[in-house]
C-alpha cells in the first residue's frame, strides 16, 4: 500500500507542477494564446481530421490530462540565451577570474555555447505558444471554402468568430454554411482527331464522371489520368495528359453542372512556328537488346547477334543468355501497338531477375512511317557475389558464442539468367550443461549449409503462361539445406528441401505455392534431451 501511495504522491506533485507553470509566460501583450478551434458546417460540429486538418493554427498539443506539456519545456527555455549567460558571467566580479584561473578562455565560451545549445535544444523539444493570427484565421476561413467549393458546394459562404477569454487567452470557431450541393447533368466531348475520339468511345463507359453524381474535383483529375492513361496503352506515343480539359457550365437555379471534355489535335512545336496535327497510333517495329551495355564500352562494335522471335539481340563481347530468357523479360512486342504499361513491365521484370541492373529503354521514331523502334540497354552485374559475416553473441543459455556466415552468389549460372547461391553457417559456444555436472568449454556447435537456385519463370512441364502471365513476374525456387547442431544435450541433424512457385498479381499481393516441404530431423541424444528438460522443470519448480 506504501509504495502505492507514493507513486500517487509523485504523480499528483508532477501534475501541480506543471499545471502551476504559466503557460502565457511568452504571450506578449495584446496578443492572445489560442486554447481552442472549432469548425461548424451547416450549424453542426465538424470533428473530421479532413475538415480540421484545413486549419493553419490549432491549439498547442496537451497531455491526455489536458496539460500542455511541450509548451511547458519550451517555456523552461530562456528567450535570450546569450545576454543570459554574460549577465551571469559579470554579475560577480570574481565570478569570471575565478573561471579563467581554472578554465582557458576558450573553455570559458564553450560554456557559454553549451548553454545556448542547451536553450535552443530545449525549444526544439518543446513547442512554442500558439499566438492567434488574424492572417492566419483569413487564410484558414479561405481554404474551408476552397475546399467544400472543390466538393460541389458553390454556393458556400463562411465566416469566423473570435472568443477572447481571461489572462490572454482565446479561441477561434468557423462556420461554414454549404447550401445544396452541385450535381453533374449533362456529359458531352468534342474531341478533334478522329482515332482519339474512336478510342475515347469505348472507355468513356467506365468514365469517372457521372449524371448525377455530386461535382467533386478531383473525380475531373482522376478522369484526365484514367483517360490519359487509356490512350497512351492504346498506342497514341504521344499523347499527355495536358490535351485533357473540361468546360465546366453551372446552372444555379437547377443546381447543375454540365461538363464538356475537350480534347486538341496534336500540337508541333518548331523554331519559328507552331501548327496541330491530327494524333496517329503507333506500332512497334523493330526491338533491339543490348546484353552488355556499359558507359566505358558504348562505343564498343557489336561481334555477336541473333534474331529470336523478331527480338534483334545484339553482343558486344559474345551472347552469354539464352535468347528465350531475354524476350521472356520483354514485353515490348514487335508488331503491337504501343503501351506504356508493357514499358512498365519490362522495367519492373528486368530488375526482379537481380542479373542486369536497371534497364535504359528509349523508343525512336521512324519518320518514314507511324512506328517506333525499341532499344533496350542491359548491362549486366558481375556473375559472382561474395559475402560474409561474423557476430560474438552472448544469451541466458549461452555464456559466450561466435558464428560466422558465408555466401556465395552465381549469376545467369544455365544462360537463362538463373541465380545459384551457396551458403554455409558456423558456430561455437559454452555453455553450462545442466544435465552434466562437468563443465565444458565451447559445448555448442552448429554447422549447415544452404543451396538455393532461383528460376526466372514457372519450371513446368506444361504451358503455364495462361495461367499465370509473365508479367506477374513468376519464378520457382529450389532449395536443399542440411544442419548439424550439438547443443546443451539437445543434438539433432536436419535435412530439408522446398519446391516452390512465386508470383505477383498485383503489387500488393504476392502468392506462394509449396509442391512441397519436406524436413528430415534426426535427434542423436534422445535421452539427453528428455534430462535437460526434467532438470529445467526441477530448477524452476524449486525457483517457484
Amino acid at each position: 500500500m506504501k509504495p502505492s501511495l507514493a507513486k500517487i504522491s509523485l504523480i499528483i506533485v508532477i501534475i501541480g507542477v506543471l499545471t502551476s507553470c504559466n503557460t502565457i509566460k511568452r504571450v506578449g501583450e495584446n496578443e492572445h494564446l489560442l486554447t481552442d478551434t472549432s469548425v461548424y458546417v451547416n450549424d453542426k460540429k465538424d470533428l473530421t481530421e479532413t475538415v480540421n486538418n484545413l486549419l493553419y493554427q490549432k491549439p498547442n498539443s496537451k497531455l491526455a490530462l489536458g496539460i500542455p506539456l511541450r509548451l511547458h519545456i519550451y517555456n523552461l527555455a530562456k528567450e535570450n540565451p546569450d545576454s543570459t549567460y554574460i549577465n551571469w558571467l559579470n554579475k560577480r566580479p570574481k565570478r569570471k577570474q575565478r573561471l579563467k584561473s581554472i578554465y582557458s578562455n576558450k573553455q570559458v565560451d564553450k560554456l557559454g555555447n553549451s548553454y545556448v545549445g542547451l536553450n535552443n535544444w530545449i525549444k526544439k523539444t518543446g513547442e512554442a505558444p500558439v499566438i492567434v493570427d488574424t492572417s492566419l484565421t483569413r487564410k484558414s476561413q479561405n481554404r474551408l471554402e476552397d475546399y467544400f467549393w472543390q466538393n460541389g458546394w458553390f454556393d458556400v459562404e463562411s465566416s469566423t468568430l473570435f472568443k477572447p477569454k481571461e489572462n490572454k487567452r482565446a479561441g477561434v470557431d468557423f462556420f461554414i454554411t454549404t447550401g445544396k450541393p452541385y450535381l453533374l447533368d449533362s456529359l458531352s466531348s468534342r474531341i478533334d482527331s478522329p482515332i482519339i475520339d474512336s478510342l475515347y468511345q469505348k472507355i468513356k463507359k467506365k468514365s469517372l464522371l457521372q449524371p448525377i453524381d455530386q461535382y467533386r474535383s478531383s473525380n475531373f483529375e482522376k478522369e484526365r489520368s484514367r483517360i490519359t492513361t487509356e490512350l497512351r496503352n492504346s498506342g497514341v506515343y504521344h499523347f499527355s495528359q495536358d490535351y485533357v480539359t473540361f468546360d465546366i457550365d453551372s446552372i444555379k437555379a437547377d443546381k447543375k453542372v454540365n461538363v464538356e471534355l475537350k480534347i486538341p489535335n496534336r500540337i508541333i512545336k518548331s523554331e519559328d512556328s507552331t501548327y496541330q496535327i491530327p494524333f496517329k497510333l503507333y506500332r512497334i517495329k523493330d526491338v533491339n537488346i543490348l546484353t552488355d551495355y556499359s558507359y566505358e564500352n558504348r562505343n564498343a562494335p557489336l561481334t555477336d547477334s541473333i534474331t529470336y522471335n523478331n527480338f534483334n539481340i545484339y553482343s558486344a563481347f559474345g551472347l552469354k543468355y539464352k535468347p528465350k530468357a531475354l524476350t521472356d523479360a520483354i514485353f515490348i512486342t514487335p508488331g503491337e501497338v504501343y503501351k506504356d504499361i508493357d514499358r512498365t513491365r519490362t522495367y519492373r521484370y528486368i530488375s526482379e531477375l537481380k542479373t542486369f541492373k536497371y534497364p535504359n529503354i528509349e523508343f525512336k521514331e521512324n519518320v518514314e512511317d507511324t512506328t517506333l523502334t525499341a532499344n533496350i540497354f542491359l548491362t549486366p552485374r558481375k556473375k559472382y557475389s561474395l559475402g560474409a559475416s561474423f557476430d560474438v553473441t552472448q544469451s541466458n543459455i549461452q555464456t559466450v558464442g561466435f558464428s560466422f556466415s558465408g555466401n556465395i552468389l552465381t549469376r545467369n549460372i544455365f544462360k537463362g539468367a538463373e541465380i545459384l547461391e551457396l551458403s554455409a553457417i558456423g558456430s561455437i559456444g559454452a555453455s553450462k550443461d545442466p544435465s552434466d555436472s562437468k563443465d565444458q568449454f565451447f559445448d555448442i556447435n552448429e554447422l549447415g549449409a544452404n543451396l538455393r537456385l532461383t528460376i526466372p519463370r514457372l519450371f513446368s512441364p506444361f504451358n503455364t503462361d495462361k495461367i499465370v502471365p509473365k508479367y506477374m513476374s513468376p519464378s520457382t525456387r529450389i532449395t536443399l539445406g542440411a544442419t548439424s547442431q550439438r547443443n546443451i544435450g539437445l543434438d539433432k541433424q536436419t535435412l530439408s528441401g522446398i519446391f516452390n512457385y512465386r508470383w505477383y498479381p498485383s503489387a500488393a499481393i504476392t502468392n506462394r505455392m509449396d509442391l512441397f516441404n519436406v524436413q528430415f530431423v534426426k535427434n542423436l541424444n534422445t535421452d539427453n534431451y528428455f534430462e535437460v528438460y526434467q532438470n529445467s522443470f526441477s530448477t524452476l519448480n524449486a525457483i517457484a
